[in-house]
């Protein structure tokens, strides 16, 4: 069985993905911070193409979150094949508006969480 993790997948483009890589023979870990609802929802859209999958949310930002996600991947699906690094956390402010808390968040987020 093919592995495949996406973060970020609960809507937008993290959703298409997931999406897009169902069918059968695929396992696919779907993640978001906290939208348990979207991510049911592309749950049971990869179902219907064939894929098998599970949900997990969590905060890329907390240490052992990202590593939780793979231990997912490996107990539900034997290994983790693919790895779609999509989630990121949106500050809405205008770049002017944006304080270091707020960049150091979105840090933590993209880069910190992916590593």
């Amino acid at each position: 069985m093919r592995s495949i993790l996406v973060t970020g997948s609960g809507s937008n483009i993290g959703a298409a993905i997931a999406r897009r890589l169902a069918g059968p023979g695929v396992g696919i870990i779907l993640h978001a911070l906290r939208n348990q609802a979207g991510c049911e929802r592309v749950l049971d859209e990869v179902k219907a193409a064939g894929a098998e999958g599970a949900v997990v949310l969590g905060d890329l930002a907390e240490p052992g979150v990202a590593a939780g996600l793979v231990d997912t991947a490996v107990e539900s699906f034997g290994g983790l094949e693919v790895l779609v690094a999509n989630a990121g956390f949106p500050d809405h402010r205008v770049f002017g508006g944006l304080d270091r808390e707020g960049m150091d968040q979105c840090y933590k987020v993209i880069m910190a969480g992916f590593f």
